[in-house]
């Protein structure tokens, strides 16, 4: 059985409350058997339900509304389990997960004007998580932020917290996600920016990290 949920998170804006899905992915992580995938962007999507229609077993598929920009080309190859390191920088590591992978990248460019270089992976599979990859990137940088469009509890940051909690990785940790809450009819960028998602957020997530 393959699920595949759509308007997804927050950035589904003017559906409502309703329509904002932002408790899937801590419930489908919860099941057993049940792998977690959702893509960046068109070129990952597109790999990603090829390759879940070869696997053998239960899948759940989030997919979000909004248009998104592209960050893949047909050079890249999707990988059920892995994550993928979309710029490398020094001085921080950004965990995000779909569209929250396109604001951080908004995020980075505002923090490259303040000679901050921040390294950004996408996680694309959050069961399994990429278990190597994340103790690779959490060990090599000063600080770790986790980004997704979802309620902080039971997510990516769940998810790479408990990796770091396994691996008794200390440094400083944050999540950007939607702090247990509800939200209202908006925007998405509306929304964002309100309940703490946006770019500019994450910007300052990344200073504080590092002060």
């Amino acid at each position: 059985v393959k699920l595949v949920g759509t308007h997804t998170g927050l950035a589904v804006g003017e559906d409502g409350p309703s329509a904002q899905m932002i408790v899937d992915i801590a419930y489908m992580r919860a099941m057993p058997n049940m792998i977690v995938v959702q893509p960046a962007d068109w070129e990952e999507t597109v790999q990603a339900t090829r390759a879940l229609v070869d696997y053998k077993g239960p899948a759940y598929f989030r997919l979000g509304r909004p248009k998104v920009k592209g960050i893949f080309d047909s050079s890249y190859k999707f990988e059920i389990g892995k994550g993928r390191v979309v710029k490398k920088g020094s001085d921080l590591v950004i965990f995000a997960t779909g569209i929250m992978v396109q604001e951080s990248l908004v995020a980075m460019e505002m923090l490259e004007k303040e000679n901050i270089n921040v390294t950004l992976v996408n996680i694309s599979t959050l069961k399994p998580i990429d278990r190597e990859l994340v103790i690779d990137m959490a060990t090599s940088h000063k600080a770790i932020i986790t980004a997704e469009d979802h309620n902080y509890i039971g997510g990516l940051g769940d998810a790479v917290g408990e990796v770091l909690l396994t691996e008794q990785i200390s440094k400083p940790f944050k999540r950007i996600a939607v702090n247990d809450q509800f939200a209202e009819t908006g925007t998405g960028p509306q929304l964002f920016e309100k309940y703490g998602l946006s770019a500019n957020h994450i910007a300052k997530a990344v200073r504080d990290s590092l002060q």
